[in-house]
């Protein structure tokens, strides 16, 4: 989980496997290159934007037009959503400038990522008022291990994936929408019963990330909770059986 501020960053990696999850704002993305090239990626097996607001989609114009993709996953949302901004129409001219294969999984869509299984999540609403609730929701396994990762989904939007199906557990869950007040409702969690859960949030950041309310019911199920604000840019190792997590990371 890296820390790029108030926004969403993940890498997955493995010494044959690399996949991104969003790429916090613009300015993130130098630094998201800096990691990747630390690691040694010279090439990602996929990237997936959970949804095209700038503070998860800005950084990874600058990925993109750098380093080699095989697919780019994307949520589905009304056309009366579509970004207009610069960011957006830089996004799509890179795709189209590098040929990549952008692909909208449907809902309950599963892929394999090298030694990663991924399944693909969107709540049906009957009205979408906000891009946050098109959220894509990736549900990835690790031989034993599992990982939710919920881009910036309200409780309106978890309750909907719960209504229509959605009823796995996760070993650790990247918090909805930065810890907000109206996300990780206790319905969430008790499907979800997380062992570790992180926070994307940037220090002092002015909407109140995460709120207390966010944190009083997180805590009824877990008390590993990682923040980045808090715990800088925080490594998770999964061995397929259980799960270490190491915070304050540092790639120079």
């Amino acid at each position: 989980m890296l820390d790029v501020g108030q926004g969403d960053a993940a890498l997955l990696y493995s010494p044959d496997t690399a996949v991104l999850i969003d790429g916090g704002e613009y300015d993130n993305g130098e630094r998201i290159l800096d990691l990747l090239h630390a690691l040694g990626i010279q090439r990602l097996d996929a990237v997936i934007n959970s949804h095209p607001h700038s503070d998860h989609l800005g950084g990874l114009c600058t990925v993109l037009n750098e380093i080699p993709t095989d697919v780019v996953y994307l949520p589905r949302y009304p056309e009366e959503l579509t970004p207009t901004g610069f960011l957006f129409e830089q996004f799509l001219e890179t795709a189209e400038e590098k040929t990549l294969r952008l692909t909208t999984p449907v809902s309950g869509q599963s892929v394999s990522v090298g030694s990663l299984g991924l399944t693909f999540y969107q709540a049906n609403l009957d009205t979408y008022e906000d891009l946050n609730d098109c959220s894509l929701v990736c549900r990835i396994t690790h031989d034993d291990q599992s990982f939710l990762f919920t881009g910036d989904i309200s409780k309106e939007a978890e309750h909907a994936l719960i209504r229509d199906g959605y009823s796995e557990q996760a070993n650790f869950l990247k918090c909805p929408h930065h810890g907000s007040g109206n996300s990780a409702s206790d319905e969430f969690l008790d499907v979800v019963s997380p062992d570790f859960v992180s926070i994307s949030a940037g220090t002092f950041n002015d909407y109140g990330h995460p709120a207390q309310a966010c944190l009083k019911r997180l805590l009824s199920y877990t008390n590993e909770i990682y923040r980045t604000d808090l715990d800088g840019t925080i490594l998770f190792i999964s061995d397929g059986t259980s799960i270490r997590p190491q915070t304050h990371i540092s790639f120079d």
